[in-house]
Order: structure tokens, then C-alpha cells, then sequence
């Protein structure tokens, strides 16, 4: 349509200006001292602020002088814009840092920042999760070919589930949905690599081995929700 064409030919002609005024963002973020610092810096934060202050309870957010900080990548949705940042810090460490565009301006998705997940990692590798429920876990997940009852090549697709947070893998099964593994497949394709980011509903496999689970949904491929 039209107004798409324009409002793309708008996006790219301001695209410096808009990774300018984002790394003015994720500079006070990452130089943030304190939770209350932090808090005016993030999207939707009357959603993410408890999960917040859970985080932080035991220690200061991520605070580090920087080194440099450069432009990834950008993606224009129907309703918002989001840069994503690679920021380098003088103990060379590397983050990635995802703004989006909003009336008050350029805030932070925190949640992909720390890959942030209903449940830690230690306790689904013990079978456990809150509740029982499934749960929303941030993962990179891999594709794989091993099966063992109750799953089966012909019902299911095997994959691999890896925390950012944790060394251990975990394996993991989940309904063989055509149309949802062509998308999955058209993800890692684009990635360019076996292993992508997901965001999934997950539960360890009733009376099965701790350590085992079961994805009841891929809410999408990437860490932020849209």
C-alpha cells in the first residue's frame, strides 16, 4: 500500500537520527545504578517493574562503563519500530541492548536483555516449574532427531533447549505442526545458524526423566514480545 511505501522511505531516511537517539537510552540504561534508575528506561513497564524488582533483589542492575557501543540491526512492525544495539563494555563484555520507538521515547525491552524466563533454568533440569503449569521460558533452541516414548518421528519433533544463563541443555519434544515447523525452519534458515531464540511455553514431561521437557508452545522466534 501507499502509506507503507512512505512510511518506510520516512524510517530509512531517519535511521541515524533514531540509532542516535536510542543509544542515549541505552547508555543511561547500562550506566544505571539503582532499580528506580532503571525503571523509567524500559517498555511496558507496568508489566515488567515486579519482575524487575524480583531480579535486582539481590544485587544492583548490570552497571559498567562503556567501551563502545554500534548498530546491529532495525525492524519496522505495523504499530512500532525497534533498534537492537551491540554495546561492548570496558571489561569486554558484550550485550545486546533492543529499544523500541515510543511517545515517550526510546525505551528498553528488558526482558530480552536479561532473557528473562517464568522459571530457572536449575529447576526445569529437576522437573520442576511454578505451579506444575507450563512455562514461559527465553531459550535457544536447536532442532534434533532423537525420540523416545512417548514421542514418536511420525507425531513429534525432537529439538534441544539451552539456557543463556546456564551450560546445560535440555531435550524437549513438541507436536510435529506442519505449518508451525515450516515457519521454525524458515527461522533458523534465515538465522544463518542450527541454533535461533525462542520464546516458549514449556513443562517437564509428566513422570518422564527430570530434565526432560515438553514445549506445549513457540510463542515466536526471538526474545521480544511483539
Amino acid at each position: 500500500p501507499p502509506e507503507h511505501t512512505d512510511r518506510r522511505t520516512v524510517f530509512e531516511r531517519n535511521l541515524d537520527q533514531m540509532v542516535k537517539n536510542a543509544e542515549l537510552t541505552a547508555s543511561k540504561f547500562l550506566s544505571a545504578q539503582t532499580v528506580e534508575a532503571l525503571l523509567p528506561l524500559v517498555r511496558d513497564r507496568a508489566r515488567v517493574e515486579p519482575a524487575i524488582r524480583a531480579w535486582y533483589r539481590e544485587g544492583p542492575p548490570f552497571s559498567a562503563a562503556l567501551r563502545g557501543m554500534k548498530f546491529h540491526s532495525a525492524a519496522m512492525l505495523p504499530d512500532s519500530v525497534f533498534v537492537r544495539l551491540l554495546a561492548e563494555t570496558e571489561d569486554f563484555r558484550h550485550v545486546v541492548v533492543t529499544l523500541e520507538e515510543t511517545p515517550e521515547g526510546w525505551l528498553v525491552d528488558w526482558e530480552s536483555f536479561v532473557a528473562w524466563s517464568a522459571v530457572a533454568w536449575s529447576d526445569l533440569a529437576e522437573g520442576r516449574t511454578p505451579d506444575g503449569t507450563p512455562a514461559l521460558v527465553r531459550a535457544y533452541l536447536q532442532l534434533a532427531d532423537w525420540y523416545e516414548p512417548p514421542y514418536s518421528q511420525q507425531k513429534h519433533q525432537s529439538c534441544t533447549l539451552r539456557s543463556s544463563t546456564s551450560p546445560q541443555v535440555l531435550p524437549a519434544w513438541m507436536e510435529a505442526d506442519p505449518l508451525g515447523l515450516m515457519l521454525l525452519r524458515g527461522a533458523i534458515f534465515d538465522a544463518g545458524t542450527p541454533e535461533i531464540e525462542v520464546i516458549a511455553r514449556v513443562r517437564p514431561i509428566p513422570g518422564g526423566t527430570p530434565g526432560r521437557l515438553e514445549i506445549v508452545e513457540i510463542l515466536q522466534t526471538g526474545w521480544i514480545l511483539w
